[in-house]
């Protein structure tokens, strides 16, 4: 049985971060991180042009994947300030078989491991506590530091795929834990 009250999903922490569930609350920190250059340029314009279309975006895009799952997005709280720095979760996107991990991080916290730190987290949780089989991720192919990450956290590259909404063509990496 899956949670529906947002309050009931679960919440994890590592060294430095706490991932705790997205929240419509959490409106004006997603439209700031979905309009940095970086998020634009590699992860894509989704349109969201104010604090209200972050709010429907996390309702009308995010919250289903919980509703589904049990979880989903997270919100990248560094735990020394409670301060939101990013995101990290599993999305389920049309054209991609199954789950995948995807994450974002505002430009003042890259180059710190944090989303390392966020995605070993939520690998773990998907291996131990979800019972996922595999995990892909998909990323533009001249980001370099998205590539160099999902292969340090075990991803191998499986080839390119055509994600439904892109122009361009997609990297396409997995994990198997089984």
């Amino acid at each position: 049985m899956k949670p529906t009250d947002k309050n009931s999903y679960q919440k994890f922490e590592s060294e430095r971060l706490i991932l705790r569930p997205i929240q419509s609350e959490d409106a004006p920190f997603l439209f700031t991180l979905m309009n940095t250059p970086k998020f634009l340029k590699y992860i894509g314009d989704r349109k969201i042009l104010n604090e209200g279309d972050a709010r429907a975006y996390i309702l009308n895009k995010l919250t289903p994947v919980f509703q589904r799952y049990g979880f989903g997005t997270y919100v990248m709280l560094k735990k020394d300030v409670n301060q939101a720095i990013g995101t990290c979760g599993f999305y389920d996107r049309e054209g991609i078989e199954g789950l995948d991990i995807g994450y974002a991080l505002m430009p003042a916290h890259e180059r710190q491991g944090y989303t390392f730190e966020a995605v070993e987290l939520l690998l773990q949780k998907g291996r131990d506590t979800f019972q996922l089989p595999c995990i892909s991720a998909v990323t533009d192919p001249d980001n370099t530091a998205s590539k160099a990450l999902l292969l340090k956290s075990g991803f191998r590259q499986i080839g390119r795929i055509q994600v439904p909404g892109f122009i361009e063509e997609s990297d396409f990496f997995e994990i198997k834990f089984k």
